[in-house]
């Protein structure tokens, strides 16, 4: 299995643990340089020395009481050879290279490289006596002996050079007894933890004090990725439940600000960025007091991120929506159809950042959603039943027809594309109820809001009384809306990704999560 990213292979183990065939197994699996006993003469020939000289000074404890250290240098050949050797490593490291490494301290002078993997190899004792006496014709009195001296050694030298200790469990990402599961099954298991430690991947996410970024970065924190949230406020500010997201690394950005972008995703180095924050107050939107930070915010903050992550060559996901179409018809909009017509300013915003995005970048993924609600924020459910509780009968228009989309579900959907490199334009929002199958009620195929609000009514128990108005008799939006938000949502399925759940179901969870 190859990888993209940088992946070095520590491995420490107990003399007659099978360490070394190990790490030759799994540099072979993964088609890595192996630095072992070879590693000596590859910096004797890099130095233009004769490795036989630095041989007689290899994996010698470091002895302060016999040699000096002055500026860095020492008048210990052990010393000096093991220097060799450390800064050998650390050179193919800075390099980006990927390789395996047995011992040399690997574990310690490596540790500041995020792609390193600690492994110790033990053994139990009577296997590894056998081992060591069928490999070196020794008795097993012989064996046991030779072992005893051979890991007295490295652990004088291990710890001599290094602030830790050798062959301590805490010091290792993980140890490992090779007599339980032998030389293959080792392999196996170790094969599977590297695999889950290089599918580990970092993320930016922003707008995290929103209903989708909460979302997101408690679906990164269930897979084990790593994700860093940022907003506007100098501290998360979203709803304090208790979830991963709450205590997730988090940092203020202001994402129209250039240099400040640059530099906070500069230092983070993420895989991916999924850029969630952006101005979506519609009807505010069209003041024209507010136009030029509507721009600010959609446009140049999303081209702010975009250049960063050509920079870095990482992947972005950019969440726009159905607005930049222009709502007209009955047939559902294709994510690859480039007829955009925006019918406001926050739809023209939206649209001019998908194009950032693609004139900048290769490795995107453009995700058009609507009607969104989630447990973090406002949102049309939390509106209507606080509404129905204090009203008798509230109007609901029935003229906008579509599908809505739970943040819930979408973050999982936006998860999956950013461990796959299926880029493109795709649309995502809960799957319509399939003909035939209302017997609860609720309608099937694509939507209006006058339907959205009488099923959530129904779920959540409220009979107040809901009258469906056109979007012209309704009257009360600054923004034009559009009539036509079906989304298309097929590419999702040809492309190997997991619908949304129908979205009755998605109200239903979210009813019994949501404190309403």
């Amino acid at each position: 299995m190859k990888t993209q990213k940088q992946v070095i292979i520590s491995i420490g183990r107990e003399f007659g643990s099978a360490g070394h065939e190990i790490a030759e197994r799994i540099a072979k699996r993964y088609g890595l340089s192996l630095y072992d006993h070879n590693l000596l003469r590859e910096v004797a020939d890099s130095h233009n020395v004769n490795p036989e000289e630095l041989e007689i000074f290899d994996e010698m404890k470091h002895n302060k009481f016999l040699y000096r250290t002055v500026k860095g240098m020492s008048s210990s050949p052990a010393d000096n050879v093991a220097m060799m050797q450390f800064n050998f490593l650390r050179e193919k490291a800075e390099k980006g290279e990927s390789f395996v490494v047995v011992g040399r301290c690997s574990e310690t002078i490596l540790k500041d490289y995020e792609g390193l993997i600690s492994i110790f190899i033990i053994g139990d004792m009577d296997q590894k006596i056998a081992r060591v006496a069928r490999l070196y014709g020794k008795s097993d009195k012989e064996a046991e002996r030779f072992i005893k001296e051979k890991d007295r050694k490295r652990k004088k030298y291990h710890d001599s050079h290094c602030k830790t200790k050798w062959s301590e469990p805490h010091v290792y990402d993980l140890s490992l007894n090779s007599s339980t599961l032998g030389v293959e099954g080792s392999v196996e298991f170790l094969s599977s933890y590297i695999d889950k430690r290089i599918s580990k991947m970092k993320f930016f996410v922003t707008g995290v004090n929103g209903q989708l970024g909460h979302d997101v970065m408690n679906e990164l924190s269930k897979r084990g990725h790593e994700g860093v949230g940022s907003d506007l406020g100098e501290t998360y500010a979203g709803v304090q439940d208790g979830s991963a997201v709450t205590t997730m690394p988090y940092v203020s950005l202001d994402i129209t600000d250039q240099a400040a972008v640059k530099k906070q995703i500069m230092e983070i180095k993420p895989d991916a960025v999924i850029h969630c924050a952006a101005w979506t107050a519609v009807d505010a939107a069209e003041d024209e007091d507010k136009q030029a930070t509507v721009k600010k915010v959609n446009v140049d903050g999303t081209r702010n991120i975009a250049e960063v992550c050509k920079a870095l060559d990482c992947k972005m996901l950019y969440l726009s929506t159905d607005y930049v179409f222009d709502g007209q018809g009955t047939t559902p909009w294709e994510p690859d159809c480039k007829d955009y017509k925006p019918l406001n300013v926050y739809g023209q915003s939206k649209l001019d950042g998908e194009l950032a995005v693609s004139s900048i970048l290769e490795k995107y993924f453009i995700v058009r959603i609507a009607w969104v609600f989630g447990l973090n924020g406002k949102n049309f459910i939390k509106t209507m039943i606080n509404v129905g509780k204090t009203h008798d009968e509230v109007r609901v228009v029935c003229d906008q027809i579509g599908t809505p989309t739970y943040t819930y579900d979408l973050a999982r959907l936006l998860v999956d594309m950013c461990e796959t490199e299926k880029y493109g334009y795709y649309h995502a929002t809960n799957a319509e109820l399939p003909e035939g199958a209302d017997a609860i009620g609720a309608k099937t195929g694509y939507i209006s809001w006058y339907d959205f609000c009488v099923e959530i009514y129904r779920q959540y128990g409220l009979s107040t009384k809901v009258t469906p108005v056109t979007t012209a008799e309704y009257g009360l939006s600054k923004a034009a809306r559009p009539y036509n938000s079906r989304l298309d949502k097929k590419k999702l399925v040809e492309n190997g990704f997991t619908p949304l759940p129908v979205w009755t179901d998605a109200v239903s969870r979210y009813l019994k999560e949501a404190d309403i």
